[in-house]
């Protein structure tokens, strides 16, 4: 039993001074490699263990350029032959070098020990360079599979960016990706980026039907509408919103006018903007404006961004005011001013015509200082909104 224990103990001892050993040449190798020379490297692998052999190689070739390609060959072979980025950088160098056979076999051999993204990447930009649109897209789409759990959709802008190299046309992009999670999202993101508004409307429109997705397409459509284009928005605001339809084509350019739902302040809905003086309270079918009397003199309330065509529009809406004989209150279009809503108490119908302004448009509701009076300290409460269109009547019929 004695020589067991004996036994045991010189063995633990051996291991703990192997182990210290390894320590100290590990040390010193590190110590000698940071003056970050040829021979100083040459020198480290002398001395460590098999651990940091493969960055130690790795930095040889960097600090050796003419024989890079010996050293990444011995290190890949001989030192570690399931380095992924050892496999990738001799076949970057091979490329460089001319030679495009090696460096296929470099990279796909990188594909075979590593099946992470930046192998599939790397053998995706390689085949793109080299004109190869089959083996281009098929390691193209292993890339998009392997990203689509780990990287953001901005992560994915570099893929596309060579997809759409390939193949700009949105449809048959993204035929090759039919099943990759993300992909038409992060492909939305791609074209916003670089305003290709006609492209982005296809690939979104592919997007409508999936409830998970109306909150991309709700801020798309308050994109177009910034971008100028409102027309392109009405269809993708009616998929995502959740709302009635508007159909401004129609006459009915209002949205969320029963104010079911509070203010989104995004695309076609109502926008409340923060305002000193002014608290917005939303109950369901309506909307309480507390004035405290601390308000500007001018300052917009509640907007909507209305697409209108050619016609002439009345505002419809139900209203309380406070005790005040002047409300300061307006609605405007294009911050051009209505008459100001009378007050009262009573819950009343208060009417709004329009300007003949057609195309995209800001409705408002403002509060305007009267002259000669003090700033209003009073409550608003709206409801039931309906902007409708008014038949024109001929000409003829007006001189009648």
């Amino acid at each position: 039993m004695n020589v067991l224990l004996r036994t045991l103990s010189l063995a633990g001892a051996l291991c703990s001074a192997l182990a210290a050993l390894v320590a100290i040449r590990l040390a010193a190798a590190e110590a000698i490699v940071r003056q970050d020379t040829v021979t100083s490297v040459q020198r480290a692998l002398t001395l460590q263990g098999s651990a940091p052999a493969e960055e130690f190689e790795q930095r040889l070739a960097d600090l050796d350029p003419p024989r890079a390609r010996e050293t990444l060959e011995y290190m890949v072979r001989e030192v570690n032959p399931r380095s992924g980025a050892g496999w990738i950088e001799l076949g970057m160098l091979n490329e460089a070098h001319g030679n495009p056979a090696a460096a296929e076999r470099s990279l796909l051999k990188a594909a075979q020990v590593d099946h992470q993204y930046l192998p599939a990447w790397t053998l995706a930009n390689f085949y793109f360079r080299q004109g190869a649109p089959e083996s281009f897209w098929s390691w193209a789409v292993r890339a998009a599979f392997l990203s689509a759990e780990r990287l953001a959709d901005s992560d994915l802008a570099p893929l596309l960016q060579l997809c759409d190299g390939f193949e700009p046309d949105p449809d048959r992009l993204l035929a090759h990706f039919a099943g990759v999670p993300r992909m038409r999202l992060a492909y939305l993101s791609f074209l916003m980026t670089l305003n290709r508004w006609d492209a982005a409307q296809r690939v979104a429109l592919g997007m409508t039907g999936d409830r998970s997705n109306d909150p991309y397409l709700i801020n798309f459509a308050d994109r177009q509408i910034r971008a100028g284009h409102p027309e392109a928005a009405v269809p993708l605001w009616n998929a995502a919103s959740g709302l009635p339809a508007i159909d401004p084509t129609a006459g009915k350019p209002l949205s969320n006018g029963e104010l079911k739902r509070a203010p989104t302040n995004l695309a076609f809905d109502w926008r409340l903007d923060r305002v000193d003086g002014i608290e917005s309270i939303w109950k369901p079918t309506e909307l309480v404006l507390k004035i405290d009397g601390s308000q500007p003199e001018r300052c917009v309330m509640l907007e909507q961004t209305v697409y209108l065509t050619p016609r002439r529009y009345r505002l419809r809406f139900d209203y309380t005011t406070g005790v005040l004989p002047s409300s300061g209150v307006h609605w405007a279009l294009n911050g051009q001013e209505g008459f100001e809503i009378e007050s009262s108490q009573e819950l009343r119908e208060g009417i709004f015509e329009l300007p003949r302004v057609h195309g995209m448009a800001n409705l408002q509701l403002i509060y305007r200082r009267s002259p000669g009076t003090t700033r209003t300290e009073e409550q608003i409460e709206i409801r039931h909104l309906r902007l409708e269109s008014i038949p024109e009547v001929p000409f003829t019929e007006v001189m009648r």
